[in-house]
């Protein structure tokens, strides 16, 4: 390898945004991953430009578990984040456990103004997977939409509460804009 400071990236949702400006503005050069060659990389850091609105090209996962008592109460998945928009762009839904006398699992923006997706309680057998364009996922306007600015995600159920079933993992796949 050539002689130079190289930087380094690495993906803790928490700290990518910045690691990789600080990898850019101090290295001379970057190993950028493809996971089509069996080597990475070197690229001149001096080619990135690494903008904040350069951040809805990162597509970010969460995978987060909402027991059936967070479902019954609502409950939070992605933290509201000031000044920060999300995009989510996929969802997939694991249940645990076969749901019993609600109607609907739905995943909304944390005020519930943009629906993302809702989860009719007819898919909710255990060891379920519904990705988001399955029978009985009906998508919302937030599903590849923004949501409410600095609002994360939150799940909640309608109609009756639950009376069965364990929890749902969820997959979460998005990006976010400033």
């Amino acid at each position: 390898m050539s002689k130079g400071k190289y930087g380094l990236a690495y993906n803790k949702l928490s700290e990518i945004d910045a690691l990789l400006a600080s990898a850019v503005a101090n290295a001379d050069y970057l190993l950028v991953a493809d996971n089509s060659v069996d080597k990475p990389k070197k690229v001149l850091a001096s080619s990135f430009a690494i903008q904040k609105s350069a951040l809805s090209q990162v597509v970010y996962n969460a995978k987060v578990t909402a027991t059936i008592a967070q479902i019954n109460a609502g409950t939070t998945l992605l933290a509201d984040e000031s000044g920060v928009t999300i995009r989510p762009i996929g969802i997939m839904a694991t249940v645990a456990g076969t749901f019993a006398s609600g109607t609907a699992v739905v995943l909304a923006d944390t005020s519930s103004t943009i629906t993302i997706e809702s989860l009719a309680m007819a898919q909710l057998a255990a060891g379920a997977k519904i990705d988001d364009g399955d029978t009985g996922a009906t998508r919302g306007a937030g599903l590849c939409g923004n949501l409410t600015a600095g609002e994360g995600i939150r799940v909640s159920g309608t109609g009756e509460a639950f009376t069965a079933g364990t929890s749902i993992v969820f997959d979460i796949q998005y990006t976010k804009t400033v």
